[in-house]
């Protein structure tokens, strides 16, 4: 059903990065080059079930530095708002561990693919500063999920629609960064925040602060799911104190700004560009060393924003976006107003 072609075809499209080599082996998340797919399925079937979002069966190509690789993957849609709104909505890849023995994807089991949402600059700068939001995570802390940026040519197995290459990146899977961590997955209906680690609450409240989110809870799910949405809860095994909330899908932030971002209703916000600090109360002893560590990072942050190539009128909002939150915490007066009167409770 999947047609042969080369995959060095693939290196035929922009990687859109700043003149780095598109990568060979080695681990998926040791490296920050961009990585070339060649990725084919059903495309045309995939888009038209979207609601049922079926599993197809698809290959994945790519060029290493001494042999080809084509590995069989299962195919399927995923996501909330961006399966809604989304002309290509986010996929997920399900791995055979045994093709994957000896490539890139060695040990990867499933993958999340955070795609371009349609056609165009605007959504490719979109895409970009989602990446570097992930990445400005790892700056601050370990305990985040690691990204990889691709650039893909989807081929339609059908021959239905044409090629398509367009950029993505995918995202650490869950299983394996709590493993790196030395931390297990937990399930809970609701979290009480004074089990988190206090360090750790603050740093990410603050991050979510930063980049303008507000799409996010440490306290529960979405719409009765287990906690915590956007969210990922880890912990030691058998250890009710100190875990963590690793933070996800960024989409919704205003250092971002997409097109379908509508903050909730009952935060008394009217823009996702509106920053909202819903960070705790409990933390504010640890806020100084809190800031002092972003203000260390402030080069480094903005730094990010040169490892991806935005349009000019991107990056100057994204830059005055990000010194617009490094102001902040430079005024003591800002800091009361803006985050220590605004902490909730608990």
């Amino acid at each position: 059903m999947i047609r042969t072609m080369l995959v060095a075809a693939a290196l035929a499209c922009s990687v859109g990065m700043n003149a780095k080599a598109l990568a060979g082996e080695g681990a998926l998340f040791d490296s920050h080059d961009p990585l070339a797919l060649v990725l084919e399925a059903p495309w045309r079937r995939i888009m038209r079930k979207r609601k049922d979002d079926p599993a197809h069966e698809g290959e994945l190509r790519y060029e290493g530095p001494d042999a080809s690789h084509a590995l069989s993957v299962d195919v399927g849609l995923r996501g909330h708002s961006r399966l809604e709104f989304c002309r290509f909505p986010p996929i997920s890849l399900n791995f055979k561990r045994k093709q994957a023995t000896g490539t890139v994807f060695d040990g990867q089991n499933k993958l999340k693919l955070v795609t371009q949402c349609a056609s165009g600059s605007r959504y490719r700068d979109h895409l970009r500063l989602e990446y570097i939001v992930y990445r400005t995570l790892n700056l601050l802390t370990p305990q985040s999920f690691r990204v990889r940026w691709v650039e893909i040519r989807y081929v339609d197995s059908e021959g239905k629609r044409r090629d398509k290459a367009e950029p993505g990146f995918f995202i650490e899977d869950e299983a394996r960064m709590a493993k790196r961590l030395g931390l297990e997955r937990i399930s809970a209906k609701r979290l009480d925040p004074r089990h988190v680690d206090e360090h750790y609450l603050g740093v990410i409240t603050l991050f979510q602060f930063m980049i303008g989110n507000t799409d996010w809870s440490i306290v529960t799910g979405l719409r009765g799911e287990d906690c915590c949405h956007n969210g990922k809860l880890l912990g030691s095994s058998g250890v009710e104190s100190d875990l963590i909330v690793v933070p996800y899908d960024f989409d919704q932030a205003g250092l971002i700004d997409v097109d379908y971002a509508i903050p909730y209703e009952k935060l008394g916000i009217t823009d996702v560009k509106q920053r909202l600090y819903r960070g705790f109360c409990r933390t504010s002893a640890r806020l100084d060393e809190i800031i002092d560590q972003f203000a260390t990072e402030r080069s480094a942050i903005l730094g990010l924003l040169d490892a991806v190539e935005l349009s000019a009128s991107s990056k100057r909002k994204a830059v005055r976006y990000l010194e617009g939150f490094f102001d902040i915490i430079g005024e003591p007066e800002d800091v009361e107003r803006r985050i220590e009167r605004k902490c909730r409770g608990t």
